[in-house]
């Protein structure tokens, strides 16, 4: 895929501050998940800087920063976690990601 000057100059204008932007990805992130393991509604998180994770250790070797994605499981099964979702209303609900835009993935 060729990229137009202009698309150039906006993704290196965008590389000088990704270390920094990635900093504060992980670290938001890092707060959130702390969240959601005390919050008494939530029943597991996953993420692999909380001692909670099974591959804890792993990660710790491995990664300096544990990125933006986590997931969590809702106590009191499905009907609980769709109307989390419905109450949420921060994202629209898609069932595929195409864009670069930002979507709300339901599985």
């Amino acid at each position: 895929m060729f990229q137009s000057p202009f698309e150039a100059t906006l993704l290196t204008r965008g590389l000088k501050t990704l270390p920094m932007r990635m900093k504060h990805h992980c670290e938001s992130t890092q707060k959130i998940a702390e969240f959601l393991a005390s919050h008494p509604k939530v029943a597991k998180v996953y993420y692999p800087s909380l001692p909670s994770h099974p591959d804890r250790k792993h990660a710790m070797q491995q990664m300096s920063g544990f990125a933006g994605m986590l997931s969590f499981e809702i106590k009191d099964g499905m009907d609980a976690a769709k109307q989390f979702v419905e109450v949420c209303n921060v994202l629209p609900i898609q069932k595929v990601v195409t864009q670069c835009k930002s979507r709300f993935l339901l599985l």
